[in-house]
């Protein structure tokens, strides 16, 4: 049985990472709710930092133009932080690794091919920089037995394979969500007591296992039985309208 939120969040967090398809956003779209929450949070001196599956070209525009922190992107592949005017991109491999391993995805996207002909990769993997992704639920819908025969297939091949309410999220390497968010977090020099994360889906399992205070947006409770760890709160509305409930919470305390 989950907690619901409360109305004032127990304590005052420092730093929020939050997840962006279907946790800021609601049916595709990001609603006024969330992204006013955005600032208000800003305006505060709280910290905000998208953690997401999305690409490269997403996390630059998000980096350069939302009220946050900075941007973790294609599941931990990279960090991206707007200073003194320019966008600096921190990667967690080198480009070498980078390269070798696009390589080794490019032959994983020709066995998929094979054994999974209607599936389809997302319409914006030509804006993506370290990883591969595909539809299962923003332009196409893909069957949940072919789901498991992807994650299958990356499961065989050694690379990772996260599914989320709209993709599955390909890459090599053990970088994660997790991973990279604790990393930058060290560089802020803030504890992770002293944080929140919030998402929505298996794909941010390594935050709900790892991270010590986390929060769900309602819709999560569909992915709960399917979670080695459920989130520690879960709002009352989905999506970015349980964003902004979050946000609430945090700012009347």
């Amino acid at each position: 049985m989950f907690t619901s939120l409360p109305p004032k969040f127990p304590f005052s967090p420092r730093c929020i990472f939050t997840d962006i398809d279907d946790t800021l956003t609601f049916e595709g779209k990001l609603p006024q709710e969330a992204f006013t929450a955005l600032h208000h949070l800003r305006d505060e001196g709280i910290k905000v930092i998208p953690v997401t599956g999305a690409c490269g070209g997403w996390c630059d525009c998000i980096a350069r133009t939302w009220p946050v922190e900075a941007v973790i992107g294609e599941n931990g592949a990279f960090i991206m932080r707007m200073a003194d005017g320019h966008l600096n991109r921190n990667f967690m491999q080198d480009e070498q690794s980078r390269q070798d391993n696009l390589h080794l995805l490019g032959e994983l996207i020709a066995q998929i091919k094979v054994d999974v002909p209607d599936a389809h990769l997302t319409g914006d993997c030509q804006y993506r920089i370290t990883d591969i992704a595909y539809d299962i639920g923003q332009d196409y819908s893909l069957s949940k037995s072919k789901i498991k025969t992807i994650l299958k297939i990356c499961e065989t091949r050694g690379v990772q394979a996260r599914a989320s309410s709209i993709h599955i999220n390909i890459w090599t390497g053990d970088h994660s969500k997790y991973s990279t968010s604790a990393h930058y977090l060290e560089q802020l020099a803030i504890s992770e007591e002293e944080t929140v994360f919030i998402g929505d889906s298996p794909n941010d399992e390594s935050m709900f296992v790892n991270w010590q205070t986390t929060v769900g947006v309602a819709n999560i409770i569909d992915f709960l039985p399917n979670l080695k760890k459920q989130p520690t709160y879960i709002t009352r509305l989905p999506g970015g309208f349980g964003f902004a409930e979050f946000a609430e919470s945090i700012l009347k305390k």
